[in-house]
Formats: structure tokens, sequence, C-alpha cells
């Protein structure tokens, strides 16, 4: 068995922000990060649509800003701080707080036909396929250029004059 030392106000420092909490006899730190969270995704596809879980308990619908840009689905928000009033905290594992997840879509989506529901704490977000986009190819014509005459001055007439 081994003893853990507890963790000094120096060794503390460069973990970001921390706040110093005494309670009664006893000393905590409690660590604050300044960066987002990413929720649990899941991505799936079928033959024509693309489909993405993410798990997000504790939400509202209006509390998500989903955007899809350059072959790129984000979502992001903010889950609520609980406000309870304890005496002491033994175990914090939920993120609270900004959150932030993004999707490499494989393809280019119908962003008209874009579905997003949230129920029983999770995100589903359909996205269908895009239809086939077609090219267009232009085909060139060669220029005789023993015939051709330019109407620049700075350009040279070929062939025998």
């Amino acid at each position: 068995m081994s003893a853990k030392k507890s963790a000094s106000k120096n060794e503390l420092e460069g973990y970001g922000q921390h706040y110093h909490v005494l309670m009664h006899d006893r000393q905590l730190y409690v660590l604050r990060h300044d960066s987002l969270w990413r929720p649990p995704t899941d991505v799936m596809e079928d033959d024509d649509k693309l489909y993405v879980v993410i798990e997000i308990a504790g939400m509202k619908d209006g509390e998500f800003h989903v955007t899809v840009a350059n072959r790129m689905l984000s979502v992001r928000g903010i889950r609520p701080t609980r406000s309870q009033s304890c005496t002491a905290y033994h175990q914090l594992e939920i993120q609270q707080g900004e959150f932030r997840t993004e999707v490499n879509l494989p393809w280019l989506v119908d962003e008209d036909g874009i579905v997003a529901r949230y129920d029983d704490g999770l995100l589903r977000i359909e996205l269908p396929r895009a239809e086939a986009q077609s090219v267009h190819i232009i085909e060139v014509d060669k220029i005789d250029n023993a015939s051709y005459i330019a109407d620049d001055p700075g350009v040279l007439e070929t062939g025998d004059s």
C-alpha cells in the first residue's frame, strides 16, 4: 500500500484557476478548468443518412446551438450548474458548464433536410445525404494560330503577310 501525499498550493499552480476552501478543520482545493468539455457522441450512417447521438442530460430544447458548415457538424451549449448547498462534496463527475462537440461529415448533407430532436437526455440529429452534384464540362476550342489576328497591338500577327 502506498501513501499519497496531499498536493501543496505550489503544485496546484500549474492546473489553472483553483479555489482554496476551508471547512471546519479540513482544507480542500477545488480545481476549476477553463476549457470546454465534450459530451459522449456516437456517429452512425446508412445508405442515405448520417445519425449523430449526443448524450447530454439536463438540457432543454432551446439550449443547443447546432450548425453545419464545410462538412462539419458543430453542437455547443451550456449545461447549467446545479445549485445545492452542501457541507462537503465527496464526488463530482458530472460535467457542467460550456460544452462543444464536432463531427467531420463524410459527405455533403442536405441542409434543408436536417432534423434534430432532444428526448430522454439524448440529442439525436439526422443528416440526409445531399443529391449528387452535376459537373458541367466545358469544351475548349483550339485556335489555328496561323489565322489568328490579335486586336491587342502588343501581340504580333503570325503567318505570311
